[in-house]
């Protein structure tokens, strides 16, 4: 790029997050139990460091309770920090806790004109967070570079013009802050500049170019403090479904459903008797449990996905963002939606799955029924048998007065009369 074609910036800001998520599958980590078990040590770990490195607590476990307090106000500040130098650059922190996460903040700001490749040397001296050591609190961070594009206006005379200086201005930008140069970004004008990312970058990380006139300074600012976390923690929890989907779910559920289809195979195999449907009916049990949790789980994915559309459609409705609304929408909404209607199709199946199983359990169970009752039956028969003949006994004496044959004809014509009175008892209660 020409150096006449290259837009001057001041004012270049940094703002960086971290995000811890509330609430999560503690089902699924081994010895969880809740999730606030996990979530509140983890960030107050994470936020006393960050204090530390700051330099703004001594000793900052001070002020921070060692069990989460129970906050109603939402959003709750936890920590803000005043501006103070370092490097030539000025730095502040901040911590809130959302509903459903919290996040620390800590912005840069280098004052003046200032030229894109002091972001390497903020990028070093940036307070380290390594997600390994935090287990599954921990979301993500995203990153928004902010600058003042100088002598720009809105809706200047040769807008094709500066929209390429700024494509310039932001791959300068990714590469002072990244280290890697990008070939391509994707550009969205918007009421108070541009905002602008890469597909090409393995880190979120945002541009936010600002016009050089004094409208469009506190629309950028509204954007930045008030918009952007929003708009990145959604899409970092849209990030965490995908992840833990890929990696954790889809294998999890497709070895219970083999394991599912292998028993109900084994089962068709097997005699049809009592023993037997019992047994097949503990071995169906406990896969057809641990696929309704996955099930459940996969519910509530889909429901958070669905949830985090939701928002960032209401988002994407603040003027500010106009008239780069549709674009915003492929970037952002557009992946979760589909992530969304995977998520749908995918839980269908899982379904389909769930539902033959429980059927084939419930036909287990009837014919089980069935055998029990044939089998309870043919005991009452017995038992029945042995009354008869108890009866008869009874009255031998009684009976022998008659003598020889005629004893005997009574004998069977009790016997005869106490049967049909036993079978008919039978049959009323299998009516019943």
């Amino acid at each position: 790029m020409h150096e006449e074609d290259r837009i001057r910036l001041k004012d270049l800001q940094v703002w960086h997050w971290w995000f811890f998520l509330r609430g999560f599958d503690v089902e699924f980590i081994p010895g969880s139990k809740r999730h606030k078990d996990f979530h509140w040590p983890v960030w107050r770990a994470a936020l006393v460091a960050a204090m530390k490195w700051g330099g703004y607590l001594s000793p900052p476990e001070g002020r921070l309770p060692e069990e989460e307090p129970s906050v109603l106000d939402y959003p709750f500040l936890f920590a803000d920090t005043k501006r103070v130098e370092d490097g030539g650059q000025e730095r502040s922190l901040q911590a809130y806790s959302l509903l459903d996460a919290t996040y620390i903040n800590v912005v840069w700001t280098s004052g003046g004109e200032s030229a894109p490749q002091i972001l390497s040397g903020i990028r070093q001296r940036e307070w380290q967070y390594t997600a390994a050591q935090s287990g599954p609190p921990y979301l993500g961070e995203a990153v928004c570079l902010s600058a003042v594009m100088l002598g720009t206006l809105n809706k200047g005379a040769k807008p094709e013009k500066t929209e390429e200086r700024a494509k310039g201005a932001v791959k300068e930008i990714l590469l002072g802050w990244c280290g890697k140069e990008v070939s391509s970004v994707e550009l969205i004008e918007f009421a108070c500049g541009y905002y602008a990312t890469s597909q090409e970058l393995g880190e979120t990380v945002w541009v936010l170019l600002v016009w050089d006139e004094e409208a469009a300074e506190p629309q950028a600012a509204h954007i930045l403090i008030d918009l952007t976390p929003s708009f990145m923690l959604a899409w970092l929890k849209g990030r965490y479904i995908r992840v833990r989907y890929d990696r954790h779910i889809l294998p999890e559920v497709n070895a219970i459903e083999g394991d599912l289809e292998r028993v109900l195979k084994e089962i068709e195999a097997q005699p049809l008797k009592l023993k037997s449907l019992e047994e097949s009916s503990l071995l169906i049990t406990s896969p057809l449990d641990e696929l309704s949790k996955r099930i459940a789980q996969i519910r509530e994915y889909l429901e958070t996905l669905k949830i985090n559309i939701g928002n960032l459609k209401i988002l994407l409705k603040y003027p500010v963002f106009k008239p780069g609304q549709a674009q915003m929408s492929s970037l952002l909404v557009a992946p979760l939606r589909q992530s969304a209607e995977q998520l749908q199709a995918y839980l269908t199946y899982k379904e389909i799955t769930q539902d033959r199983a429980r059927a084939r359990l419930d036909l287990f169970k009837i014919r089980a029924e069935i055998l029990s009752q044939k089998g309870t039956r043919e005991i009452t028969i017995l038992l029945g048998l042995f009354v008869v003949f108890g009866v008869v006994q009874a009255f031998d004496r009684e009976i022998g007065a008659y003598g020889g044959q005629d004893a005997l004809l009574l004998k069977l014509l009790i016997v005869f009369v106490l049967i049909i009175m036993l079978w008919g008892r039978l049959e009323r209660q299998q009516d019943e």
